[in-house]
This record gives C-alpha cells, structure tokens and sequence, in this order.
C-alpha cells in the first residue's frame, strides 16, 4: 500500500523552502514516539498503536455479534466528536444503510446519536429507533460529555417502554477511560459491556481504538482488515521506506501554505461517501492545530457538486486557499467477491444530443476527469494546491490514509510549535454553558 502525494506550488522560491521544511519534518519523526513537552501523559499511544495494542483488540472483537444472547439489527452509536468521526469514516464507506433493507446479513446499519441536542431531529431519530431491536454503544473519553450523556438518557428512558431496565444495560456497551467513568457504575457488577480508551489517547487520535472498533465490530465490519492497513503504514515508516517518507512532504506544504497567508485548506473528494472521513479530518486537524492564533483552517468539500458554489470563489475569490484533491480509484469493501457493477452514461441518440463528447463515459471516469479538470483550472489561477493518491479504497487502504494523516497532523503541529494533544479552546464554552445552567 502507497500514497502517492504531489505538491504544485507556482512560485520557484516556495518550492525551495518546501524542500527544506521537509528535512526538518523528517528529523521530527523520531519525535511522533515521544512525550509532548508539557503533557503529564503519554499521548503518544496513537503511535504504532495497530502493533502495540490494536491488532489485539480487533481479534478479540471479532465475531462479537455471534457470541451475544439475544438477537440485533441495528447499532447505535452515542457520541460526539472523535468519540463518533472515527466510526462514521468506515461504516459511510462500507457499511449497512438504513435506507435499504436485506442487505448483507452480517452487516448491521448504525444510526448516529449525541452528536447535536435537536428536539426535532432526535424525535425522527427514535422513530427510526422504534422500527429496529437495537443495541447501543454509548462512547465518551471522559463518560461526562454533555450532549451524548444527555441523548443516552433520553434514549434509554424511550427503551423502557419495549425492553426492562436488565434487558437495555444487556444491549448497551459502554466505552471510556477507565478514570472515574460514572458508567462503570452503571454497568455494575456486570463490567463485560465495558471497553477502555487508554488515558494517553486524545480523542481525535481514538479513530483504532475501541472507540471505534466496538461499535464497528458489533455493525459487522472488517476491522482486522483496517488494523492492517494502518499497521503497514507505520511498519513502512519505522523502515525509514523511502516512498512513505515523501509522501510526509504533505505536512510541510499545508505549514508552507499558511505561512504564505493562506488561512483555508479545502480537502477535495469525490465519493459523497467521504464525508465522515471528511469530518474526521477536519477536527484532526484543527484540534490539534489551531492554537496561538496559528494553522491553517481545514474543511471538506464535494466536487463535483461544490463546484457549482464554492468553485466561483476558489477560482475569481479571494485567494486565500490551499487545496488538497483526494483521489481514489474507486471504493470497495475487502472479502466483497460480488462482479463489479458499473454505471455507464447511455450512448443513444438523446444521450448523445443530450450530453455530447460525455455520453458513453463511465460516471467514475467522469467524476475522475472532473477532479483533474478543476486542479487544472485552479493550477492556473495559482491557487497552491496537494494532490493523494490512495489508489482503490478498501478497509485496509483506509486504515494505510488514516495512519498517514494521524502522522502528518502531528508533524505539522511540530511545525507550528504547538501541542497536538491538547484542546483548551473546547473548554470555553463549556465553562460558559456552566454559568447559564446555573
């Protein structure tokens, strides 16, 4: 497995600092391993976690539906932030949809909750809920985040009207730090539907660890497959592998880029399938970033469909802009020996008068054309740009782009001098939601 990253920079003089900025990245590797200065905990954990720890975990999950004593056709994942990103990134790609009935049968969809206090969206979420015999996996570092601790409350007293108090503690699985969790008491004396984040995992970083790997074993996925992927990420890096070592340029260019004033990262993608990667990224980034008035603002966008809005700007606005295209081949669950089936434009008369030079083209070749057509565009009106490559995405190459970007984000905040662990901006408006609760 291989990225494959290209930077395009106009100006020749930036192209030189690039260079060396990527020295300097690259003698900060043996830095990913390590302490951060000034945290009293190791959160370097994230490190050659698959190794460590995860490929462990992803064993002892596996066939977890099988070994339950009561039957489920729904997960429902309570969680907000790196507690539900992380999941949503694999289960939007390959999983089970709620939309469709009698899919594979060892798959099961997941409705995401406690990630937003809406009255009318939670009233449509419980009668989703009404319609399934779920299980529920509730995720919080701390066990005492507000909104999913406030959205696990509301659900379980809905439950209490189709299932006793016994019966929903049997479906729900609890993961959290194992420091003062309220939901060790919950659980108790029966602690087996408890799962621990390590303390030295921030939760941006949590993305392989039972945070995720609960909830997406129970929904059917294949973690393993994920685990490694991620594993020969880090296997390549500590080889010193010269190709995983280029690719790490992608943390220099995204530093060179805001210090040459640009103040947003666009990550262009092409699957809507995407989008939870998409949101994944983008806290990674700015939670480990954004502090002392530094970074460069990350956000996600579809093409072609943002084209049609935000592309006016990137070309005509204000060139404030650095752009990442992420481009895939295709996506495609690993152990999925079903015939490919492709969507062909029509190549009839009405097609053809319809469409032109397009009718007869393959949507993906298309969508591939298109991405290519607006780096072009975007190349000439000098708007820096970074392309990756990822090849067709899979579980495993999932897990491979996951570890690449854990790894470039710390690098970057190397960079920037900034510590990529902590997150004391979040805290703000907690202490002021305090002062108007009381």
């Amino acid at each position: 497995m291989t990225i494959s990253v290209e930077v395009n920079f106009s100006n020749k003089e930036d192209l030189v600092s690039l260079e060396n900025l990527q020295r300097k990245n690259l003698e900060n590797i043996d830095r990913l391993k390590e302490p951060y200065e000034d945290e009293s905990e190791d959160n370097s954990l994230w490190y050659n976690w698959p190794e460590n720890e995860g490929k462990k975990l992803a064993s002892e999950l596996e066939g977890i539906s099988s070994r339950l004593p009561y039957y489920y056709d729904l997960v429902v994942v309570v969680g907000i932030g790196g507690s539900y990103t992380g999941t949503k990134t694999i289960h939007d790609l390959f999983g089970a949809s709620l939309e469709i009935r009698n899919q594979e049968p060892q798959k099961k969809p997941i409705l995401f909750c406690g990630y937003h206090l809406s009255e009318s969206y939670l009233q449509k979420q419980l009668k989703i809920l009404d319609q399934y015999k779920p299980v529920i996996c509730v995720v919080s570092k701390s066990g005492k985040t507000l909104e999913p601790n406030a959205i696990y409350s509301v659900l379980s007293t809905h439950l209490k009207k189709r299932f006793s108090h016994e019966e929903i503690l049997e479906r729900t699985f609890f993961v959290s730090s194992k420091k003062e969790s309220p939901f060790l008491k919950e659980l108790s004396p029966n602690k087996s539907r408890f799962f621990s984040i390590p303390d030295g995992i921030v939760g941006r970083f949590s993305v392989l660890s039972a945070a995720s790997l609960v909830p997406l074993a129970l929904a059917g996925h294949n973690i393993k497959a994920l685990m490694r992927g991620a594993d020969d990420f880090f296997k390549k890096l500590e080889a010193k592998e010269e190709h995983t070592l280029k690719s790490l340029i992608y943390a220099p260019a995204r530093f060179l880029a805001w210090k040459e004033g640009k103040s947003v990262e666009l990550l262009a993608y092409e699957e809507p399938q995407l989008e939870g990667l998409g949101l994944w990224w983008q806290q990674l980034f700015a939670e480990s970033e954004g502090k002392q008035e530094k970074a460069i603002f990350p956000i996600g966008s579809l093409f072609s469909r943002d084209l049609h809005s935000i592309g006016q700007y990137i070309q005509e606005g204000s060139k404030s802009i650095f752009e990442t295209f992420l481009l895939t081949s295709g996506v495609r669950s690993e152990g999925n020996f079903e015939s490919e089936s492709r969507i062909r434009i029509p190549t009839d008369e009405f097609a053809r008068e319809l469409l032109g030079k397009a009718s007869g083209h393959y949507l993906d070749d298309l969508n591939e054309k298109i991405m290519k057509a607006s780096r072009k565009a975007h190349s000439l009106r000098e708007v820096p740009n970074c392309t990756l490559q990822i090849g067709v995405l899979n579980e495993s190459t999932l897990g491979f782009l996951i570890a690449f970007f854990q790894t470039s984000c710390v690098l970057g905040s190397f960079l920037l001098e900034v510590n990529p662990y902590n997150q004391p901006g979040v805290e703000a408006y907690k202490k002021e939601l305090l002062h108007l609760l009381s």
